[in-house]
């Protein structure tokens, strides 16, 4: 894997939940959508294929599901929380001793921490549980829940870098949404590195979550 002069700077990483430490596809996201969507058909008393053009108008603009949503005049942040609640997660999200592993590993000599939208603090410890981390195993989680501003905005990121008093070219920020997770994390200028695809807005992309170790040895 290539070698980034950068790297060496690099003191802590910040990581995305929902499609980063567990895969895009473990959760029913045609289920989600379909609610996304309905919830904005009644809101407008639009067709759905109506709103399904204005929603993704929205959406290339904003970069952010929720942040849709509330375009429309619905709470983005209460509908996800709801939806976490309402499905069981244990149904969807495995466990996985392999990133259980990386993280345990690049925690002996980087800080680790987790950004994650629309959940609650309990709703992304129980998804972490259900992973396989023990309790402690980040040394900050950010819910933007909490903090009622959500990536990509540069709130839950300065949060992040103040509470553990870093610098933000000292941190490397792992996520698997371009709109969200690389440009929030760039714009107050973290290091990105893109999970799943390619990007030239990331620092540095990776096929797998797991490739982000191959980085930091």
């Amino acid at each position: 894997m290539q070698n980034f002069k950068w790297i060496k700077r690099i003191k802590a990483v910040g990581w995305d939940l929902d499609g980063t430490l567990y895969p895009h596809d473990s959760v029913p996201h045609d289920l989600l959508y379909d609610r996304q969507i309905k919830a904005v058909v009644e809101k407008l008393k639009l067709s759905f294929n109506e709103v399904e053009v204005e929603y993704a108008k929205v959406y290339d603009r904003l970069g952010s599901n929720t942040k849709t949503l509330n375009h429309f005049g619905i709470d983005g942040l209460k509908f996800f929380t709801s939806f976490w609640d309402e499905i069981d997660l244990g149904k969807y999200i495995r466990s996985d001793h392999k990133i259980v592993q990386l993280i345990k590993q690049l925690s002996v000599n980087f800080t680790q921490f987790i950004i994650s939208n629309s959940n609650r603090k309990d709703q992304i410890e129980k998804k972490l549980e259900l992973i396989g981390f023990v309790e402690n195993s980040f040394d900050l989680v950010v819910s933007t829940v909490e903090l009622r501003s959500v990536k990509p905005d540069p709130k839950p990121f300065l949060v992040a870098l103040e509470k553990l008093q870093l610098k933000p070219e000292e941190v490397l920020f792992v996520g698997d949404r371009v709109t969200t997770d690389i440009m929030g994390a760039k714009g107050v200028g973290m290091k990105t590195c893109l999970v799943g695809k390619k990007s030239k807005e990331a620092d540095v992309s990776v096929k797998s979550v797991y490739d982000v170790g191959k980085l930091l040895v």
